[in-house]
């Protein structure tokens, strides 16, 4: 209340007070929502972490970190991939580092190794206040990022072959399959998420001795949905675009990259799905000699 004065004098105006401008508080971002195909990190002993799949830019060798004494717990401090990568906490004496890209914020996890897995990540294992901490990842104008793609790198038959990340459900850890019906090359069934799949020996679908005489051995499951039995699962790795060549449409190579310079035939995951006896529908063995397709004109062995 302003007092009024006496004689009907109008009241004095309020003095001046310089006031800086109100400062809105910095907003903080929110973690995205993610509902997609996830990653399992393996851990050692510790149990494996399972993160979506697309936050995976790549799989190093683990380097050296800086602590962040005041950093929240969780959060062991900066390390150096490439770019600045904030090192989250984590089983000690890990050989790789994953990189994780969630938005625009480089976060890093130590890792075993990492196998595709059909059920969907998310981020609910983050630490409070990591977001805060974590680099954005840079913009290089100056070197554009080279299109890759995830390629899963296996064995059965005695070839080395490998499948297109994204279209590999899972991988399944080594079993025998339970006896099913007889086929040449459907060799019983293993359940998997509460389904029952039909195996199938990946050697005898190469056209080469089977995969499933020595015993246990791992799987990956592909669409149909069937379990393809491989001798052995090398990993996975982010080929660069310009290391793959296309062949032609329907057969059973849908590519041939050189990610160390031998060529190595990319298979058809549909291909393979169909692949439940004999001859194939173009009248050809199983083998896939002859099919490889051509490197472009100017790569190794071109």
């Amino acid at each position: 209340l302003r007092a009024t004065p006496g004689g009907g004098a109008p009241p004095a105006p309020a003095p001046w007070v310089d006031r800086p401008p109100a400062l809105a508080a910095p907003r903080r971002m929110a973690m995205p929502a993610v509902a997609m195909p996830g990653m399992r990190l393996l851990r050692g002993e510790a149990p494996a972490l399972l993160v979506p799949r697309a936050w995976l830019e790549r799989l190093v060798l683990m380097p050296a970190s800086r602590p962040l004494p005041f950093a929240p717990p969780g959060v062991l401090g900066l390390a150096l991939a490439q770019s600045g990568v904030l090192l989250l906490d984590g089983p000690p004496g890990l050989p790789l580092l994953a990189v994780l890209r969630v938005a625009d914020r480089l976060m890093g996890l130590g890792c075993a190794g990492a196998r595709p897995d059909a059920d969907a990540g998310d981020g609910r294992w983050l630490p409070d206040g990591a977001w805060d901490l974590a680099p954005r990842r840079p913009e290089i104008l100056s070197t554009p990022e080279i299109p890759c793609t995830a390629l899963l790198f296996c064995q059965a038959g005695g070839l080395e072959f490998a499948l297109p990340a994204l279209e590999v459900e899972a991988v399944l850890a080594p079993q025998r399959p339970i006896p099913g019906p007889a086929d040449l090359l459907l060799c019983g069934v293993v359940a998997h998420r509460g389904q029952v799949l039909p195996v199938l020996d990946g050697g005898l679908a190469l056209g080469g001795p089977a995969t499933l005489a020595g015993g246990a051995v791992p799987m990956l499951r592909l669409a149909g949905p069937v379990a393809l039995a491989v001798t052995a699962v090398e990993g996975l790795r982010r080929v660069a675009d310009t290391a793959i060549s296309p062949a032609a449409a329907g057969g059973p190579v849908r590519a041939t990259c050189w990610p160390g310079g031998a060529a190595i035939p990319v298979l058809d995951p549909a291909w393979l799905t169909r692949r439940t006896s004999g001859p194939d529908a173009a009248g050809r063995p199983g083998g896939l000699e002859g099919m490889a397709a051509p490197p472009p004109r100017g790569a190794p062995g071109a």
